[in-house]
């Protein structure tokens, strides 16, 4: 076979394979081939007419554990962490490739870009009904929009209130929120939202730059004391008037303790800044509360959890 043939075989390999992907493998034989496209096609008339409509069911195993109370109206810890989910193949359009990521296999459904994609790109975070009920949110797939939702639906609550207007007046507070470099731009943007509400509320947010474990680590839950303290000390330096708290996401502390990653303590870090450090819950709510509320602690420790169980919240159901 010559050059230019051996091209157009695998030019014409390319777009079969494009077209459809099957749950038969097509054998060597030409009568194989030909079985193989006249059940693709008998399929795509069945999806064109909308007589195949239900989605095709896949099998996910599970690791249960004993489940973590969680105090929230919109998740609770379902005591289980979710493995691989396996799909079987099934005839698709272009449409199905727009926005999704594909790992390794392309034959599963479901597959969601972790929220630093969308950051990175500059892209809007999906809807919410598209993270199938946040069921990857421990690999960091929803956090953001998760976080976005409860944020916008507590806000609003707040806003809708017979208190607002009196509080809206009254309520004067100056702190400062720091945050990885990831979350920065929701973190800064759902505090200009507040500062718009409460006129008088004035919040600096800053990012930490990750010095200790390099540049390219943007995740706030690998941020530690050192860096946090050395640049939050800076803007002290520089004349900010940053407040007498300083509030920061949980996770930058090791589970159950009030202990950052390079082992310096929470306390210590107050003492260097001369500032309450106030760690959040995770979740646009304890956000909300966090700032709007001058006595807030947080109601459980910094414990992760594997599985969310989401809720419809309109009623309360599954």
């Amino acid at each position: 076979m010559d050059t230019e043939s051996a091209d157009q075989q695998v030019d014409s390999s390319s777009d079969h394979f494009a077209s459809a992907v099957h749950s038969d493998a097509v054998g060597s034989s030409e009568n194989a081939s030909s079985e193989t496209a006249k059940s693709t096609t008998e399929q795509a008339e069945k999806d064109n007419s909308g007589e195949n409509e239900a989605q095709p069911i896949g099998e996910t195993s599970f690791t249960t554990y004993e489940p973590v109370k969680i105090k929230s109206k919109y998740y609770e810890d379902a005591g289980k962490t979710a493995h691989t989910t396996t799909y079987p193949y099934r005839e698709v359009g272009n449409d199905y490739f727009a926005d999704a990521a594909f790992i390794g296999d392309s034959r599963m459904l479901g597959l969601h870009a972790s929220d630093e994609w969308y950051i990175m790109a500059g892209r809007d975070f999906p809807e919410e009904e598209r993270y199938d009920g946040y069921i990857q949110l421990e690999n960091g797939v929803g956090m953001m929009r998760l976080f976005m939702t409860e944020f916008e639906e507590t806000l609003k609550q707040v806003v809708e209130s017979e208190e607002y207007a009196q509080k809206s007046q009254a309520y004067s507070r100056t702190l400062t929120l720091a945050s990885g470099k990831l979350a920065y731009p929701v973190i800064r943007d759902s505090a200009e939202k507040i500062m718009r509400v409460f006129p008088k509320v004035r919040i600096h947010t800053y990012a930490i730059r990750n010095d200790f474990f390099g540049e390219t680590i943007t995740v706030s839950g690998l941020v530690t004391g050192q860096d946090l303290v050395k640049q939050i000390g800076e803007y002290k330096k520089q004349g900010e008037e940053l407040g007498d708290v300083l509030q920061i996401p949980s996770n930058m502390l090791r589970t159950g303790e009030q202990v950052f990653l390079d082992d310096m303590t929470v306390q210590e870090a107050e003492q260097e800044l001369q500032m309450k450090i106030i760690p959040q819950e995770e979740g646009g709510e304890a956000f909300v509360r966090a700032i709007l509320d001058p006595d807030y602690e947080m109601e459980r420790d910094n414990s992760s959890f594997a599985y969310i169980r989401a809720f419809d919240r309109n009623n309360g159901k599954e």
